[in-house]
């Protein structure tokens, strides 16, 4: 049985290394090469063989979902962590879009100083 830390949007490893400290043998899964949750969930199912343990944050939560959707026979146990359920709102892949030409544009500097602040508790500054 494998476990597969699967990363939100724009996290890397870095957002799983206490976690693979703890969990040995754990996996971080790469989603870096597909373009939709779907493309991201069949390219794990094919290069992760046999039973899985999917956790997923954010993002990866949507993909760990995706792949019990494609494959619930291999799909042991699931954890999610700050995922969203619902399906996306009206404008939200333009927004996404807008995001992705702000870090191509300006940096993920910038990214990060319009994006974090809706993601962070009430008094905590980024």
């Amino acid at each position: 049985m494998t476990i597969l830390l699967i990363p939100g949007l724009i996290c890397d490893a870095h957002v799983w290394r206490e976690t693979l400290r703890r969990v040995p043998g754990a996996i971080v899964a790469d989603v870096t090469r597909q373009e939709t949750i779907t493309g991201m969930a069949e390219a794990l199912l094919a290069r992760h063989p046999g039973t899985l343990v999917p956790v997923g944050h954010s993002m990866g939560g949507r993909v760990a979902m995706e792949m019990a959707r494609l494959a619930p026979d291999r799909i042991a146990a699931m954890a999610l962590l700050s995922t969203g359920m619902h399906p996306r709102k009206t404008g939200e892949e333009a927004s996404r879009e807008a995001m992705i030409r702000l870090a191509h544009d300006d940096g993920m500097a910038a990214l990060a100083d319009r994006w974090l602040p809706g993601m962070m508790a009430a008094g905590i500054t980024v």
